[in-house]
This record gives C-alpha cells, structure tokens and sequence, in this order.
C-alpha cells in the first residue's frame, strides 16, 4: 500500500498533470476558433463586397436602345444604325468595348448606349475626284448578301435567307436596288437580325 506522503505525491502529479493538459486544450481550441472565426468573416465579407459588385454593374437590357454612329470629321456628316439589344443582351460595359473596339462609348446605360466612331477622309489629290463606296444589298446563292457597287469586290454573304421575304423585296435585293450606309453595313455583319430594320421603310406589293 502507498503511504501517505506517497499517495499525495500521486494525487498532486495528477492534478498537475491534469490542470497542464487542460490549459494546452484550451488555449489551442480558443487559438484555432478564433482563426476560424476570421476566416468565416472573411468569406462573408467577400461575398458581401461581390454581391455590391454585381448591384452596381450596369447590364444590357432587353428594352436598351443601341445606336452605332459614324462621324465624318471633315465633313462633320453623321449616320445612325440600331441595333437588336438581344443581340449583345447581358453584356457589360467592358464586354461592348472589347467587342466594337473601333468605337468609343458615348452613352453607356440601362435605357441607351451609344457608340460613336470617327472616320477621318486621306488626304487626296485636288485633281482626282474619290467617291465614297456605295453599298447595296444583293443576293448571294440564296442569302442576302452585301455588296461595294460599281467594283470587282467580292460580295460579303450574311446570314438571311431570302426565303424570308416577299416577292417584291426578293425583286428589290436581285436588282440591287436598297442602298445601304456604312454604319447599318457594320451592323448587319454583327446583327443580321437589323436586317428587318432596314427593310422596313420598303413596302411590297
């Protein structure tokens, strides 16, 4: 049997033995909860600052009206072309810039946007008479396509079928007979969809 002093030697390493593993414990588990605790703060506020991100970006809506402008600086003449907003529908401000890099962007909101391009004419001899290219819509085995009037260029195909229009429009595309600008020419390559647009102010028979 343990004597005295022998049994309170014992029970004294016990309850430091004790009271050492219960301080480790506890300030491991108050060191790891308190990082965890950060750590979730942390990705809180990450998708706190994510959802304002996203409150403040400003889409294209499907009611945003989209105009692309060309501007003759010397002639300070200016031609408009819409466009189908479902065609660049969801997209943001530094998506439309990276998509009309020849433009710059003039209006950018949820009711309008409004890309501008400036055109500047080479210089040219006074003597020598330089016409601008005139365009006009053909027919290119069966879609409708775009063409450089009076050159040997070959004729850009879009995609519409000309199956989609009457007879008198059919007549008006093989004879090349709408003239178009340069800007709705830009547009219908984007957006063959602005073709309806286009043809809007032809009435058939």
């Amino acid at each position: 049997m343990l004597s005295k002093r022998q049994y309170f030697y014992t029970l004294l390493a016990a309850v430091i033995v004790f009271a050492v593993v219960f301080l480790v414990t506890y300030f491991y588990n108050k060191a790891n909860g308190w990082q965890g605790q950060v750590a979730d703060e942390s990705v809180v506020l990450s998708e706190v600052e994510s959802v304002e991100k996203w409150k403040d970006e400003i889409y294209i809506l499907p009611q945003t009206k989209i105009i692309l402008k060309n501007q003759d600086i010397k002639s300070k003449s200016l031609s408009e072309t819409k466009i189908d907003a479902k065609s660049l529908l969801g997209l943001t401000k530094e998506e439309v810039e990276d998509r009309f890099k020849d433009y710059t962007i003039e209006t950018f909101n949820e009711k309008e946007v409004t890309l501008v391009k400036s055109i500047q004419e080479q210089p040219t001899d006074t003597h020598v008479k330089v016409e601008k290219p005139v365009y006009v819509l053909g027919v290119d085995d069966h879609y409708v396509c775009i063409k450089e009037k009076d050159t040997t260029k070959r004729p850009v195909k879009i995609d519409y079928e000309i199956s989609h229009f009457s007879k008198y429009i059919y007549s008006l595309l093989l004879n090349e007979e709408i003239e178009i600008t340069s800007a709705q020419k830009e547009a219908l390559l984007l957006n063959p969809s602005t073709l309806q647009r286009i043809l809007q102010g032809y009435v058939g028979e």
